[in-house]
């Protein structure tokens, strides 16, 4: 339950600065196009012109459309966040982003509960990776959250901490990971960074919870998938047969 509560605390919350982050694959299989993922956490992508113009999630009750406002220099300007629940209610809030040198700095989303805000300071290393995130969020107190990620020379997180809460170790496959071909920024503003797969070069295969305090393993996780021709994941089953559906 950790690894889901993990990716809710962004949901409610990546054009490229650099490719380094990205992976060679071949002429045939280059302009594969991720439409479509459906598991615990489902979402679907509408592009204009090559970029992410919409997001759609659906979580339990709740579905959630990002669209996404970008300015003439193709940076994200904004994203308007509408959020719809099965007792009809319906609430909306706004994502600004900010830059330092075509890199996203900072996020800031004024939510639909007065007075309630959550800040995003983003740091990326020398190959525009990104590092670490320190999330602020603002309600009558200020409560930070930090996520900091370590990467391998195959571009892979092999570890996220999350000071004084707990890490995560990560193992991954050699094939080709699905959201490759979506830029960085949309990456941030879809909010699942943490689950780590958005941001690696190939597909989690494992995952090890671990307490910060104590160092005992609070969850362990297997990923098996099956991939069609180009390498591409068509599915990944995890504990308890809960099995994610991938669509190009």
């Amino acid at each position: 339950m950790n690894y889901l509560i993990t990716a809710l605390l962004v949901v409610l919350t990546l054009q490229s600065c650099d490719k380094s982050n990205e992976i060679a694959i071949t002429e045939e299989d280059e302009n594969f196009v991720l439409s479509s993922v459906y598991g615990t956490i489902s979402h679907s992508f509408d592009y204009k012109e090559s970029k992410v113009s919409k997001i759609f999630m659906v979580l339990e009750e709740m579905t959630l459309e990002k669209e996404i406002i970008y300015n003439q220099d193709n940076h994200i300007e904004y994203s308007i966040n509408t959020y719809e629940f099965d007792d009809l209610s319906v609430w909306v809030d706004t994502t600004f982003v900010e830059y330092q040198e075509n890199l996203i700095h900072r996020t800031t989303t004024q939510k639909y509960i007065e007075n309630f805000k959550i800040n995003e300071y983003l740091q990326y290393d020398q190959e525009n990776r990104l590092i670490s995130v320190r999330q602020e969020r603002i309600l009558n107190t200020t409560y930070n959250l930090i996520y900091n990620f370590i990467y391998d020379q195959e571009n892979n997180v092999t570890r996220l901490d999350i000071p004084n809460f707990q890490y995560n170790l990560f193992e991954y496959d050699d094939k080709v990971n699905p959201y490759t071909q979506i830029d960085l920024d949309t990456k941030i503003i879809l909010g699942e960074w943490t689950l780590m797969n958005v941001l690696s070069k190939n597909n989690t295969i494992a995952e090890t919870i671990i307490d910060d305090s104590t160092g005992a393993t609070i969850e362990n996780f297997e990923f098996a998938y099956q991939y069609n021709d180009a390498n591409l994941p068509i599915n990944r089953t995890e504990e308890f047969e809960i099995t994610t559906f991938y669509e190009y």
